[in-house]
């Protein structure tokens, strides 16, 4: 379907004006859809179990001659949501006790083999809705009649054969990890009328939350660097950096970038751009990953007296999403890792969760906390209420309730609040105990 929207858009394109770039684009896009394998798409479908075959993984490779002395190294792969934390250009991590840095993509060299994999695009409405599309141009929001910001989208590129460092600067027994960029998930399931739902109207007994599942939902993840405006690629060898302004060509590129080694070279002051007039670098290239998993939706209705602004439902439901996170991995005694949650805003202005088991395919730890909502609802908000210590010592979240790995960046970017959301949970009649004098009291 895909590959047949991509040629009634070339056929579009070519009685445009000056189309030129824009066939190109096409050309190559159709050119790695077509190198997509049989085996990928039905795994990616769920029509054959993932778990046989090594689909959506992403690798951080390492130039032959990144050791001199022919010394042994690690294997680098993590699945591709994972990887986009952890593997993109700038990032350096921790394995074997050395500092691996990441320092572009691995391409294909291949004349038949493609670039660097397939490109999607990011597009948003007025009202905020996020959706990511193969073709490049877009009119209509796919979840409201709301316009769009802008009908052309921004590039990003699924990495088909990963990421990779450099041969002269090989890893190194000192250093920090670091990580570059948020990662945003966007569930891409239509939950409006599409067949095979199980909607739960008055989720755990609750007329406040509505949930609907989906098993076998598509999610894609999207990094676009620490500055938000994508990373800059160099096509001849992979190498990478995140961008720090809009631009084409050579215009505005990051210092340093057109004198860059290649990756492959051991040798620092080599040059890959011998050309000063070519300019082989896509620019502004978020870097996305896809997989598809167990979804639930849960709407938090947060339109109440004291809670009319955006921004409390947002808090509210991206606190109440960690929440669940937590519990549903604490009663099924499993890793919390297990189990992902994203924020998504849904019809209008009103926000849900999407929770998700983090396991390619799904792992069945969404379906068994629907057994039973009531308990599963109860012991979140237990997590987030604590003993009275707890109650007077943390308002928006603390290593005893909300915070761990996965909380962290929300929690540093002021996106999560314990107070704020179990005492609107009292009001509208979900939860324990009111919290309005902790409340007042700070």
């Amino acid at each position: 379907a895909n590959y047949d929207r991509l040629l009634t858009a070339w056929e579009n394109a070519r009685n445009q004006p000056d189309s030129r770039a824009v066939l190109n684009a096409i050309s190559y896009q159709a050119q790695e859809l077509a190198l997509t394998t049989v085996i990928e798409t039905l795994g990616s479908s769920r029509f054959l179990p993932r778990y046989g075959f090594p689909i959506g993984l992403q690798a951080l490779r390492l130039p032959n001659n990144s050791f001199r002395g022919g010394e042994s190294t690690v294997k680098l792969e993590r699945d591709g949501m994972l990887a986009l934390n952890e593997y993109v250009p700038g990032s350096r991590l921790l394995a074997g006790g050395r500092i691996y840095s990441s320092h572009g993509l691995i391409r294909s060299f291949d004349p038949e083999g493609g670039g660097f994999g397939i490109t999607r695009y990011r597009f948003e409405c007025t009202r905020g809705h996020t959706f990511y599309d193969v073709h490049s141009t877009c009119t209509d929001c796919r979840m409201c009649d709301s316009r769009l910001r802008s009908n052309r989208g921004r590039p990003v590129i699924v990495p088909r054969f990963g990421y990779s460092c450099a041969a002269w600067d090989p890893p190194s027994w000192s250093g920090d990890p670091e990580r570059i960029g948020n990662m945003e998930i966007v569930s891409t399931v239509d939950f409006v009328n599409r067949p095979g739902l199980e909607v739960y109207e008055s989720f755990g007994g609750h007329e406040r939350l509505r949930g609907t599942f989906c098993e076998g939902g598509t999610l894609f993840a999207a990094n676009p660097g620490s500055r938000g405006r994508g990373f800059a690629i160099c096509t001849n060898c992979g190498y990478a950096e995140v961008e720090r302004n809009l631009g084409e060509g050579r215009q505005g590129l990051p210092a340093g970038f057109e004198s860059h080694p290649p990756l492959w070279s051991s040798r620092s002051n080599s040059r890959c751009w011998r050309n000063t007039n070519d300019a082989p670098v896509l620019r502004n290239r978020g870097l996305g990953a896809e997989t598809n998993s167990d979804v639930l939706q849960v709407e938090v209705n947060a339109m109440f007296t004291r809670y009319q602004q955006p921004a409390d439902s947002e808090l509210i439901v991206r606190t109440f999403g960690h929440a669940l996170r937590l519990a549903g991995a604490s009663r099924l005694e499993v890793d919390p890792r297990e189990i992902s949650v994203a924020a998504a805003r849904l019809a209008g202005e009103s926000w849900g969760i999407h929770l998700f088991d983090s396991t390619p395919g799904g792992s069945g730890h969404i379906a068994s906390l629907l057994e039973d909502q009531n308990g599963w609802i109860k012991k979140a908000t237990e997590l987030m209420q604590g003993d009275e210590a707890h109650r007077h010592r943390c308002r928006t979240a603390c290593l005893n309730c909300l915070l761990d790995a996965q909380s962290q960046a929300e929690f540093e970017m002021g996106r999560l609040d314990r107070s704020v959301t179990l005492a609107f949970f009292s009001e509208v009649g979900i939860g324990l105990e009111s919290e309005s004098e902790h409340v007042t009291s700070h």
